[in-house]
């Protein structure tokens, strides 16, 4: 407790210090809002990043300094912000208000003193007035512990479950996209139309949760894999959608989440996807002897071992992909790395080289924002020669939720 008390004292002294130095702003702390000795639990870390993001987008030109700092009262950032101080302090209140997790989180505001709440915040538990439950030990330390989990774990889940809805029918909706499925057309398709594909995303949602809150055990996770196929083959009138995604998201996302709760770096992420990936697939490729799939056979035919062979590698190519300058040069990126099964399936081996080398060279002359007018011709002929990178399109909804959490992970 004495170190507590010490660390808080450093911090107002701190604020103290940057208020003097910048006599006219308005200084904005943010910190985790815990109970107990702990003051810096690593599952709650990550949310420190989501409102960091929020200030920053907030406030952008009008930060004039911006610092992170360790302290065992709780790590915390702060910010020097050329903003009249009460609209501050209202975003601030806003932000610990408009979302569960801001009830966790303490966004303070100083301006030659600190600026009060209009109304205090209410207990977790009860509901009552905060300070007095804490005045009267109305609840324990471990019962609000967990009741703080439980808000801070609900929340992750339903982020991630909305945004990979999200990002699936973000890749519906986009068009030009060669010989693929989109809301504008059916690509080259004839069994399937983006209507189909809105339903089968919906019928997935369920299962999308279920990944999320698993324990992270491979046989959890297959069960749940298959009952998502069940699903989406009811949705569709049996036609395969999305059974690839619903494979690569059976790992993908209940990795992610644990990683952002032990803030994992990129490496540890990467070797646990591995390793869950390996518990699934086990001996499969050394088994495999004839082909009941499509897949199979692209692995036998010419070693490609598609949505399996992507999480046995750990996404290595979402981890290691460049900054895109827009969501057409995401899906031509995909298309020049990878070995799209789907593209083999529909047409052939040479197909897929082709594919790659035409995906490579108009990234390589500009991309999408040089190239509209040769996108679009490029596009259409893939319609015509039957041509769908379907394997690039689920790695194009992976790499967009990489990219919107990666910043949870440890750096």
């Amino acid at each position: 407790m004495k170190g507590i008390l010490s660390a808080r004292e450093a911090r107002s002294q701190h604020i103290d210090e940057v208020m003097a130095a910048f006599p006219n702003k308005t200084v904005v702390v943010l910190k985790l809002n815990m109970v107990g000795q702990d003051k810096n639990p690593v599952a709650f870390q990550w949310m420190l990043t989501v409102f960091h993001q929020k200030i920053m987008k907030q406030y952008e030109s009008k930060i004039q300094s911006f610092s992170q700092h360790l302290s065992t009262d709780g790590n915390y950032y702060l910010y020097v912000i050329d903003d009249v101080p009460e609209a501050v302090k209202t975003f601030a209140i806003h932000c610990e208000h408009s979302v569960s997790i801001g009830r966790l989180i303490d966004i303070d505001v100083y301006h030659e003193k600190p600026l009060t709440r209009h109304s205090p915040r209410k207990c977790l538990i009860c509901g009552d007035v905060a300070h007095a439950c804490i005045r009267n030990k109305s609840h324990s330390v471990s019962e609000v512990k967990r009741k703080m989990t439980e808000i801070m774990s609900t929340y992750l889940t339903e982020l991630m479950t909305k945004k990979t809805i999200e990002y699936m029918k973000e890749e519906v909706t986009l068009y030009p996209c060669f010989g693929l499925v989109s809301l504008t057309d059916q690509g080259c398709h004839d069994d399937m139309d983006g209507d189909m594909f809105m339903k089968s995303i919906e019928a997935l949602r369920p299962y999308i949760r279920m990944y999320l809150e698993s324990d992270v055990s491979a046989q959890a996770l297959v069960k749940i894999g298959q009952d998502a196929e069940t699903a989406m083959f009811q949705a569709t009138d049996g036609v395969n959608t999305h059974k690839g995604l619903i494979f690569l998201l059976g790992i993908f996302l209940p990795v992610l989440k644990q990683s952002i709760l032990r803030k994992s770096t990129y490496a540890q992420f990467q070797d646990d996807m591995i390793s869950l990936a390996q518990d699934i697939i086990g001996d499969y490729y050394q088994s495999l002897k004839t082909a009941k799939t499509p897949g199979d056979n692209s692995y036998l035919n010419y070693g490609i071992k598609g949505a399996r062979g992507i999480a046995l590698t750990g996404f290595g190519s979402i981890l290691n992909q460049p900054n895109h300058t827009t969501d057409y040069d995401r899906l031509l990126y995909f298309m020049s790395h990878m070995n799209d099964t789907t593209i083999v399936h529909k047409t052939s081996y040479e197909t897929l080289q082709q594919v790659k080398k035409d995906a490579s060279d108009l990234l390589a002359d500009g991309g999408y924002l040089k190239n509209k007018d040769k996108y679009k011709k490029m596009s259409d002929n893939y319609i015509t020669l039957n041509i769908s990178p379907g394997g690039s399109a689920d790695m194009w909804v992976i790499s967009k939720l990489f990219d919107t959490f990666k910043g949870y992970l440890k750096q």
